[in-house]
């Protein structure tokens, strides 16, 4: 699965390598990642769910949903809010649960 045009976790994210904090929208972000093919280290450690999930809804891609979940290890998801979670990511947020995951969540709004 590709990203299409949601670039949620290039705003959402700090990117170390080219001093970009986060909460603020990257340089290289416009309709997708322009250096995505070479995008940094910090960008390739990031694992937005609705990317590495297989068949996940249109609906919970990051920008429609508002929320990027990444998955941090085999037990925690982290919910980074980036504006009012539609109804379909409170419905992952409980799916994840209930397949044992910790939810954590960051708010950024």
């Amino acid at each position: 699965m590709e990203c299409g045009g949601c670039t949620s976790c290039c705003f959402a994210y700090p990117v170390v390598e080219l001093d970009k904090p986060s909460l603020t929208e990257c340089e290289y972000a416009d309709k997708g990642c322009s250096i995505y093919r070479v995008r940094p280290d910090s960008c390739r450690d990031c694992y937005c769910a609705w990317i590495t999930q297989p068949k996940v809804a249109i609906e919970l891609r990051p920008d429609k949903c508002g929320v990027v979940f990444e998955k941090i290890d085999d037990k925690t998801i982290l919910a980074t809010l980036l504006s009012k979670p539609t109804k379909e990511a409170v419905g992952q947020k409980r799916n994840f649960e209930k397949q044992g995951y910790k939810v954590v969540t960051n708010d950024c709004t």
